[in-house]
């Protein structure tokens, strides 16, 4: 079956747009198999990793641009899989234009040397995080980024970590809690978590915390940001804007767990240094400056001023 395949995809790399099914069959090799959104195939990040890794012996057709691989080429390599039935491209589909079978998927990650595996699954993790809108209003694209992401991480969770953690998987957490989910999003950050100390060590952030105290669990959320500011203090110092972010963080959840008066000084605190640090002009600054009005403003009402 695998000889089968790789003759498919020899002949679909034939088709024009020569020399990019192959590529592109990486890709969607590493991918939900149930259904991958078109806009993350023909990303940016998708366009050029399909631009830099044209089969090379393919460059040889006269008609064949030296120019960067374009959406209606990437589109069209989509077809060119779809012809030789290597994927299904549906593109009235919404969010799950191609689907694949998984063992097309498997003979084609194992026909992949392990570096070569990683720099595709480095890309598929660009392209979902691109294709990704800052603000969710679809829930079924969410959902179907959602599960792209799993099956990356399935795949080649290795990759995702090295050198740093890649974004799409904070961002994958951040879309259960803010659809919703948010018990669902606290159990993916305390596995995520479990992910980070393994492989950056336990100094790493993560957005546990966030979604603990979203839960209800303000003290907790309370508790925990001030052991990771201890740890922030120690290893980057008083000054290193991850170190600011967090008593930013801290603050609040103070004020959430019944202290308005501590989240006043907190904040007080750290716009003297956001101040001296950033100054005053740096978007930082301004927002700490309304958030110290804010709970200046509660903490007055708690001791009977006017709120």
């Amino acid at each position: 079956m695998a000889a089968a395949w790789s003759l498919s995809i020899e002949h679909a790399d034939r088709l024009r747009p020569t020399s990019l099914a192959r590529p592109m069959l990486h890709l969607v090799a590493l991918l939900n198999p149930n259904g991958i959104p078109a806009t993350v195939l023909t990303s940016p990040p998708a366009l050029a990793y399909l631009t830099e890794h044209r089969t090379p012996d393919g460059g040889t057709d006269p008609d064949v641009s030296p120019r960067a691989v374009g959406v209606d080429d990437a589109t069209d390599a989509l077809r060119c899989l779809h012809r030789l039935s290597l994927v299904d491209h549906t593109p009235s589909t919404p969010h799950q234009e191609v689907r694949v079978h998984n063992l097309v998927q498997r003979a084609t990650r194992e026909a992949l040397p392990p570096a070569a595996r990683d720099l595709a699954a480095r890309t598929c993790a660009d392209a979902l995080y691109e294709a990704w809108p800052e603000v969710e209003r679809d829930t079924a694209l969410g959902q179907a980024l959602r599960a792209n992401t799993a099956a990356l991480t399935a795949h080649a969770a290795d990759a995702l970590w090295q050198p740093d953690g890649h974004p799409v998987l904070f961002h994958t957490g951040n879309s259960l809690g803010h659809t919703g989910l948010v018990t669902a999003a606290r159990a993916f950050f305390q596995d995520l978590h479990t992910a980070a100390r393994q492989n950056l060590g336990p100094d790493h952030p993560d957005d546990l915390i966030f979604w603990r105290g979203r839960l209800g669990d303000t003290s907790g959320a309370a508790t925990a940001t001030a052991e990771l500011l201890a740890d922030f203090l120690q290893v980057l110092g008083p000054d290193h804007p991850d170190t600011l972010s967090t008593r930013h963080n801290l603050a609040p959840w103070r004020g959430e767990a019944g202290d308005a008066a501590g989240a006043a000084t907190a904040f007080a605190e750290l716009q003297a240094d956001s101040l001296r640090v950033l100054g005053s002009d740096h978007p930082a600054s301004l927002t700490t400056r309304y958030y110290l009005a804010q709970w200046r403003g509660q903490a007055d009402g708690a001791s009977g001023g006017v709120r």
